[in-house]
């Protein structure tokens, strides 16, 4: 069932330290609100709680105070419907891309040839098809991550949760990708958030920034990114987005 807004309401987390005398406080007093297929980016020094704040998004862990829902439900264990790419790609190194991919929908029940069909589908969509005999050793780290993402996108998500999944990657591989996930988002909706260090790529992908304050994380401010769709490389150089890019570069180098 489609219809996923998310809903974050004075959320906080904090974790014991190694000799249990003393706790880190991560996050204090989160209030979010994500609309059904928006495009979230989140932004915040190192350290912050960005992934922890992912984590409980996608029911790794919970919060210690507040909430967090999705659906008006509590969000509470995984869901298959919140779907998690990680900066890491994480295939199995003994499957061959096709069976990587085809790995999640072992778990559900329909007919072979439909299972087929849906990884045909993806694998063609992020432009792997003739790599679904190939094993992960044998492919670069952007290959890879299009494995990752197609292995996610056969399960139909409502919701993807990406933490810096392109973070490791080279600029032009990191472009590609980018533009590839704009496509995909573009054509399926689903609701995505984002984690990344990257102001650039925030900017470029999102509907809206959250930006996040150093330890124990706050949203700092949130930003509406109001450049047109369909986006392409050309928006990096006006000065609609320099001048923004600018603002977010200060509020973040304000809290170092």
């Amino acid at each position: 069932m489609k219809g996923t807004d998310i809903v974050v309401k004075g959320l906080s987390k904090s974790y014991n330290s190694v000799n249990g005398e003393e706790s880190l406080e991560v996050l204090d007093d989160i209030h979010l609100h994500i609309k059904q297929g928006e495009f979230i980016s989140i932004l915040g020094p190192s350290g912050c709680g960005k992934s922890t704040l992912l984590n409980i998004l996608a029911g790794f862990e919970s919060g210690d105070n507040g909430v967090a829902t999705c659906c008006k439900e509590k969000i509470e264990g995984v869901s298959t419907q919140r779907a998690v790419v990680f900066q890491s790609p994480v295939l199995f190194p003994w499957l061959s891309v096709r069976k990587n991919v085809m790995f999640g929908l072992k778990q559900k029940k329909m007919d072979d040839g439909v299972r087929q069909k849906i990884v045909d589908k993806y694998l063609k969509a992020v432009g792997i098809s003739k790599f679904e005999n190939y094993y992960p050793g044998q492919l670069s780290g952007g290959m890879q991550q299009r494995v990752a993402l197609a292995r996610v996108l056969v399960l139909d998500p409502n919701i993807l949760l990406m933490d810096e999944p392109f973070a490791a990657l080279d600029a032009q591989s990191r472009l590609s990708m980018q533009e590839l996930l704009l496509n995909l988002w573009q054509k399926h909706k689903p609701t995505v958030i984002f984690v990344t260090h990257d102001v650039e790529e925030a900017l470029f992908l999102s509907d809206k920034i959250f930006i996040m304050s150093k330890r124990p994380g706050r949203i700092k401010e949130e930003i509406e990114v109001t450049f047109r769709r369909p986006r392409n490389i050309s928006i990096i150089g006006t000065p609609e987005f320099s001048e923004l890019k600018k603002h977010i570069l200060s509020t973040l180098m304000d809290m170092c």
